[in-house]
């Protein structure tokens, strides 16, 4: 009896500990579109629909290069460009949703 409970109280703590170490058990549906975006598609297309509840995001494109401005900087572009439909107005916009240089 004492080796049963011993053994379901290490199952449990194992579990908390995955949880714990997930972040979150349930992610909302930001996240999950969030991680669908970042992780989920390959690096230069969004191949499929993917909606949160108040945002549809049709196809999305990776835009990456090099932009040398006339005082001789130097940007680095990696953005992501997202064709969404918010359902507040119901059209299709363009949006950028991450920059970086």
């Amino acid at each position: 009896m004492v080796a049963q409970r011993f053994l379901v109280l290490m199952v449990t703590a194992a579990a908390l500990q995955q949880v714990l170490a997930d972040g979150q058990q349930n992610p909302t549906p930001e996240e999950r579109l969030k991680k669908k975006l970042l992780e989920g598609y390959d690096k230069t297309t969004l191949p499929q629909r993917e909606s949160n509840g108040t945002t549809t995001v049709r196809m999305g494109v990776q835009v990456q290069g090099t932009w040398i401005e006339e005082d001789k900087q130097v940007v680095h572009i990696n953005a992501w460009v997202l064709l969404v439909r918010m359902y507040s107005n119901g059209r299709w916009r363009g949006v950028v949703v991450s920059f970086s240089d």
